[in-house]
């Protein structure tokens, strides 16, 4: 009997149209000799956008493409080894985990290179060791929210198209992750969790209202069919078949004619006032209020070494409050500024331990914001600019 052939699980993953861009960035601008070195922290997904590029590539017929995972013992030859000979189509190698390497191989490699064409792929500190990387270097832009949410509703429907990741949890799981793919997947797993157990409860509880209401159908199905059979007829037939009124000293069936009997707990009624709620009982936790962060506290807790990032400028306050209102983006301030024309109202988002990372924060960021052209700030720059 022949064993089934083993299942290969799908990778699925969601390429945003900032990625697409700088793809099509790469596409347009290879040519032998030169290099492209793409930089992005941990998790940030390289080897993700590695793997994607290949088979965007592979579909180019003007082209060959090879990808390799460098390692430490990584050496010339051997990566030359590697690569499809080819006189006539050009040579796009792609090489992954570029920070495993030596230094010095990397160098070489983008200084004598004349046939190929390199993307690099290696966290930031690479550009420290190898300057000359400095020449071509781009940001893998991270993921927005609308990433996040198509990315985790992708990754959830396809083992349960039932599941739906709602937009508030995808908002959540941006802030938390800070845009790096890894981390969405990691936050996303709890969140199934909830989604699973959430869509369980739901379930369970239109099931118990269908039994509930087909209970309560059939009792009070019974309560009438008992009502119609015991309620009291105030009419009789006599022998001849016309009616006759009912005696009025006659007494229904299991009801007693005394008075007190009849009026059941009037008195008590009457004497019974409602309970009286007293003030705040429906507004719980009333008093408590959220603490919002002012500019001003957020700023003391900041080195001054660290980077922030300057999204708008405006003389007008209004103006200011309605972009930060409508940017939606926590960790975002405005503070007002003096400067020679007077006096302007600035927007700042987020803190950030250096340039790379705020760099990789703007790339993150939707067209509309994009269009405002931002721009980094140190906060040492800050301080000076309110203390002038």
């Amino acid at each position: 009997m022949n064993n089934p052939p083993p299942k290969i699980p799908r990778i699925v993953i969601h390429l945003p149209d900032s990625w697409q861009r700088l793809m099509t960035v790469i596409k347009h601008q290879a040519r032998e000799g030169q290099f492209i070195f793409i930089e992005a922290p941990h998790g940030a997904g390289k080897t993700t956008f590695a793997k994607i590029l290949k088979k965007k590539l592979t579909l180019i017929s003007e082209i060959t493409v090879s990808y390799q995972k460098l390692h430490p013992l990584s050496s010339l030859p051997q990566i030359y080894s590697f690569i499809p000979d080819s006189d006539v189509l050009l040579s796009v190698v792609i090489l992954d985990d570029a920070s495993e390497v030596g230094a010095e191989v990397l160098e070489e490699l983008i200084s004598s290179n004349i046939d190929y064409y390199f993307v690099i792929l290696a966290e930031p500190d690479l550009v420290n060791r190898v300057p000359r990387l400095q020449n071509s270097r781009f940001n893998l832009p991270l993921f927005n929210k609308e990433d996040c949410h198509k990315l985790l509703n992708k990754m959830y429907q396809i083992e349960d198209p039932s599941l739906e990741v709602q937009p508030i949890d995808s908002e959540l799981v941006y802030y938390e992750s800070k845009g790096f793919p890894a981390r969405v997947k990691e936050i996303g797993g709890g969140l199934k969790g909830k989604l699973e157990s959430k869509r369980f409860g739901i379930n369970s509880f239109e099931s118990v209202n269908k039994s509930v209401f087909s209970s309560i159908l059939m009792a009070l199905g019974v309560v009438l069919f008992l009502v119609y059979l015991f309620w009291p007829k105030d009419q009789k037939v006599d022998n001849d078949g016309v009616l006759i009124e009912q005696d009025i000293d006659e007494s229904p069936i299991g009801i007693n004619k005394n008075e007190g009997e009849l009026i059941l707990d009037s008195t008590a009624d009457a004497n019974v006032s409602e309970p009286i709620m007293e003030t705040g009982e429906l507004e719980l936790n009333s008093e408590v209020e959220e603490k919002v962060e002012t500019f001003d506290t957020w700023l003391q807790k900041q080195d001054p070494d660290s980077y922030t990032i300057q999204l708008f400028s405006n003389r007008s306050i209004e103006a200011a409050n309605h972009f930060k209102a409508d940017l939606d983006l926590a960790e975002s301030f405005v503070y007002k500024a003096k400067v020679e024309s007077g006096i302007t109202y600035r927007v700042v988002w987020g803190a950030y331990p250096n340039r790379a990372r705020a760099q990789l924060a703007i790339g993150s960021l939707p067209k509309e914001i994009l269009a405002q052209k931002p721009w980094l700030r140190s906060f040492s720059s800050i301080n000076k600019e309110l203390n002038d």
